[in-house]
């Protein structure tokens, strides 16, 4: 029986961190635009009830938007760690600038994210 490469699951895991830091991006994007209900904490009433309250309130569904999107993503990167483990035998090489491009590209997306979000909240 031969033994894997020390970097083998290198690869999945690149994989895995890409599509968690995309995935979080867009689904908060999306959470933002679409008229999703996500759980919102009421302060005054120190309570979360799911979508906002229809007396307007003071509330706040970021948190509610960051947990939801977040657990898509890690659901989504867990899928792909699972599909990708067996396949993903990459190692980068020496002088590589893949994992740095997409070091750039998650942060860019997260970026556009965010200004996504800021943009819906000041036009609301």
């Amino acid at each position: 029986m031969s033994e894997a490469p020390e970097n083998s699951t290198k690869g999945t895991g690149v994989a895995a961190a890409a599509i968690l830091v995309s995935t979080f991006g867009l689904m908060f994007a999306l959470l933002a635009i679409l008229p999703v209900k996500v759980p919102a904490y009421i302060p005054l009433e120190h309570r979360w009830q799911w979508g906002m309250p229809d007396p307007p309130l003071i509330g706040m569904d970021y948190y509610g938007r960051t947990i939801v999107a977040l657990v898509v993503a890690v659901v989504a990167s867990g899928i792909a760690w699972i599909i990708a483990g067996p396949v993903a035998r990459w190692k980068p090489a020496e002088n590589s600038q893949g994992v740095k491009m997409l070091a750039i590209y998650a942060f860019t997306g997260t970026a556009l994210s965010v200004f996504i979000y800021c943009y819906t909240l000041v036009f609301k």
